[in-house]
């Protein structure tokens, strides 16, 4: 039994839109290539990825590979899901900043060709990205049918029957795969864990984590976590102490941080398109409908700004931080400053346009998502690269440099625009004995290979 404590949406599918559905789409669905916990690559779905001569365009073969009701999984399969997820999530967004839905085409059934905006040796890792998993839909199918280890069988109100797939690839599963069953208990306490039947469940809470640690469950602190940055489009002299900032999350395990943490990214070069740094530029000089009151130095207009910290309202880390941040705001500039919680295409548009004092943004500290990290916050806010290219001239005077994500990292938060506030981290929680979980270069346990030791395979 894996329990989730968020909704789970079949519409949303393969893309999650949070924790609980990032656990449940990566047992039924696949990406391209995927990473280990230690960052290595290797295919998934693709056999093979080979770039042309500046790694612009990119032709990537599959492996020979069937959806869970047997139907072969082709590349035209592969197009229409990134298609249908570019719109879910948004074209200029990571990874559709790079993998855009005018830029691909099937070649034939086995073989994908993708046109980059920009060259990029480290493309096959962002193809390991969650939002290109492949999902297909079927007529009168709740949901999509997909090619991971598992497939849904059942569905009742709470509740997923979901048997391994007979035609998942071996690599990802025992000889006995287990069944999972999965539960969603939607705002249920963590802590109610300890009287319940054997259950999994991946835990962010720190208190919820000391407490069923004491009650003699197996907790494994995962890898990777998320930090919570500050944007300011027009920044200011605000005094805030992360310390103080963090123990709003202290049910979390958080702790303040000074870094984006970039400087270890795995990616050879930066992952900002040029057209993006290009994008920003135009906006600015043409005034578009996003920011038409743009001041001469290229920030939004201060003038329209609202004194507000916006935050996105499914995120309740980042709303307590928005809340402490308004409050400590409100004191430093002897305004009144308010939070503003937001669904995420309001926060989204507001964000790029750099409508209010500052926003709460998570950047996850995953792997898979490292490397795009860079492109996916600047295409957010463009505003952020307003001086980049000065900033460079004046770190490589002998010579032009193409940037790397630690300089982006010091150049944002030397320019006060960015905000490190604090990091936090999840554990896996279950009944002694559970082994066999592996965990993916997003964090996310894969449950294949998992069984209880001495004991019945997972239920």
């Amino acid at each position: 039994m894996v329990e989730l404590g968020q909704t789970v949406e079949a519409a949303h599918a393969p893309t999650p839109t949070n924790d609980s559905e990032a656990i449940l789409f990566r047992q039924l669905y696949e990406t391209l290539t995927e990473l280990d916990c230690e960052g290595n690559l290797r295919g998934r779905l693709a056999e093979r990825w080979e770039p042309d001569a500046d790694a612009r365009v990119w032709m990537v073969t599959l492996a020979p590979r069937r959806f869970w009701d047997g139907s072969a999984l082709r590349a035209q399969d592969v197009v229409a899901s990134w298609r249908t997820s570019a719109l879910r999530v948004g074209v200029g967004r990571s990874p559709f900043c790079w993998v855009r839905p005018d830029r691909m085409r099937a070649i034939d059934d086995r073989r994908i060709e993708v046109a980059l905006p920009a060259p990029m040796r480290d493309f096959p890792r962002v193809l390991a990205h969650p939002a290109l998993a492949v999902a297909s839909p079927r007529p009168g199918a709740t949901w999509p049918v997909g090619s991971g280890t598992f497939m849904i069988a059942q569905a009742t109100t709470g509740q997923l029957s979901c048997p391994p797939n007979p035609y998942a690839s071996p690599a990802g599963m025992s000889e006995r795969a287990p069944r999972l069953t999965i539960r969603m208990k939607t705002g249920s306490d963590p802590r109610d864990l300890a009287g319940q039947e054997p259950v999994v469940r991946r835990v962010w809470s720190r208190k919820a984590v000391s407490f069923l640690a004491t009650r003699g469950l197996q907790v494994e602190r995962l890898p990777w976590s998320r930090r919570y940055v500050l944007l300011l489009p027009d920044p200011v002299a605000l005094t805030l102490d992360r310390s103080d900032i963090a123990t709003v999350v202290a049910d979390a395990e958080a702790e303040p941080t000074a870094m984006l943490g970039w400087k270890d990214a795995p990616c050879v070069e930066l992952a900002l398109p040029s057209d993006v740094e290009a994008g920003s530029a135009q906006e600015q000089s043409t005034g578009s409908e996003t920011d038409s009151s743009a001041s001469d130095g290229g920030s939004p207009g201060a003038t329209e700004r609202r004194l507000e910290v916006w935050s996105i309202a499914n995120d309740p880390d980042a709303m307590r931080i928005a809340e402490r941040v308004a409050a400590r705001a409100s004191a430093s500039l002897a305004k009144a400053v308010v939070s503003n919680p937001v669904e995420s295409i309001p926060f989204y548009s507001t964000l790029r346009a750099g409508r209010a004092l500052a926003f709460v943004v998570a950047i996850p500290e995953e792997l898979e998502t490292t490397c795009e990290a860079p492109g996916e916050l600047t295409t957010d806010a463009p505003w952020l690269l307003d001086g980049w290219d000065q900033w460079r001239r004046l770190a490589h005077p002998a010579g032009a440099s193409g940037g790397s994500p630690a300089e982006l990292e010091r150049y944002l938060i030397e320019s006060a625009r960015v905000v490190p506030i604090l990091r936090t981290g999840a554990s896996l929680v279950s009944r002694p004995g559970l082994v066999g979980v592996r965990i993916d270069g997003s964090g996310l346990p894969r449950f294949g290979r998992a069984g209880w030791s001495g004991g019945s395979p997972l239920p």
